[in-house]
């Protein structure tokens, strides 16, 4: 007689961590503080990277919107000026308290 052994339930999973976005990850580590959302962009070999708590804006649902409403300021920036992407990059850090990091 085969002993059969119960598997654990498959840990649910919001639809709003199961859906993609454009430039847009999601982080949620069991071994890692940091939940919440990552945006990352790169125009002439500058890169910025920028991430959103779900601590911070109160709820992953609240992140995720403020991580989408960055990119689409950020991108329609880069539209208008798309020769320096640096000093676009730069000033959005800015606005994000250290939640950004500097990669050029």
């Amino acid at each position: 007689m085969v002993e059969r052994v119960e598997e654990p339930p498959l840990p649910t999973v919001s639809s709003v961590t199961t859906m993609t976005y454009r430039n847009i990850s999601r982080y949620t580590y069991s071994r890692s503080a940091f939940q919440g959302w990552r945006l990352g962009i790169c125009r002439r070999s500058n890169q910025f990277v920028c991430y959103f708590s779900d601590r911070r804006y109160g709820s992953e649902e609240a992140a995720l919107q403020a991580a989408q409403e960055t990119r689409e300021r950020l991108l329609a920036e880069l539209k208008l000026h798309p020769e320096n992407p640096r000093l676009i990059f730069e000033r959005f850090r800015a606005e994000h308290d250290g939640a950004c990091s500097p990669r050029t």
